[in-house]
């Protein structure tokens, strides 16, 4: 039959000849895709494994931390039961990354805030204030200085990652938690005090809101350090009596 007819003999080897490089075309086509895959993952898994192991090891935020570790776990689960899951690989490395981008940037707000705090205290003392570190009032809140206006009330001050400063009236006790004209006087003048002070320095801190008293309006209630309410030390101490008899 080939011999009969040649032209169709012909035609048929080309079509085998084009079928065989499309063949290894394709083939070669998946090679250099699984080694752009297998280096991609590489790469992936060099950097992945950086960031987390940075995040692991610092102690300064233990939620970041504690997120990595998970990360951590589940990347080497990933790799130990399928280790050509690129897409899942990628996905752990996004996650990385933001996660550590959000704890870099934490982290510098913290610093920038705990800087400023610093330049606070030292106007605060060098005015000659008491001055006092307590807890913030919530989770996500950083610690608070407090300088004392007298023996009843004082003003707190809160920095933030961005350079800003939030002041508000705070009493000792709620036996002075109601404010009052003379009130208002002081911690206002304290507050100036400081601003006029860090713009000496130069230090241009801008504040973010300054919680406003009015005659009359209950104040914050802090305990400082170190320092009882009087209900509870006179509870204590009726306790003390009551136990020695």
């Amino acid at each position: 039959m080939l011999a009969r007819n040649p032209d169709v003999a012909g035609q048929g080897v080309s079509l085998l000849r084009e079928r065989i490089h499309r063949e290894a075309q394709l083939q070669a086509d998946r090679r250099e895709q699984r080694a752009k895959d297998a280096e991609e993952m590489r790469l992936l898994v060099g950097d992945t494994l950086a960031k987390l192991q940075a995040l692991a090891t610092q102690t300064v935020l233990p939620d970041y931390r504690a997120q990595a570790e998970a990360l951590l776990a589940a990347l080497a689960n990933a790799l130990a039961t399928a280790e050509d899951d690129l897409e899942r690989v990628r996905g752990m490395a996004d996650e990385a990354a933001q996660l550590y981008d959000n704890c870099r940037r934490a982290l510098e707000e913290q610093a920038v805030s705990a800087y400023i705090s610093e330049q606070v205290r030292e106007v605060l003392l060098s005015l000659g204030y008491q001055v006092s570190m307590v807890p913030g009032q919530g989770e996500s809140d950083s610690p608070a200085l407090v300088a004392a206006a007298d023996g009843r009330v004082g003003v707190s001050f809160h920095t933030d990652g961005a350079g800003h400063l939030k002041t508000e009236v705070v009493a000792f006790s709620e036996q002075h938690a109601v404010a009052d004209a003379e009130t208002k006087e002081k911690v206002c003048t304290l507050v100036e005090r400081v601003l006029v002070s860090l713009r000496d320095r130069e230090w241009y801190v801008r504040e973010k809101y300054r919680i406003t008293v009015k005659e009359g309006e209950r104040l914050q209630v802090v305990t400082l350090p170190g320092r009882e309410e009087p209900a509870t030390a006179a509870a204590a101490q009726q306790y003390m009596k009551v136990d020695d008899v």
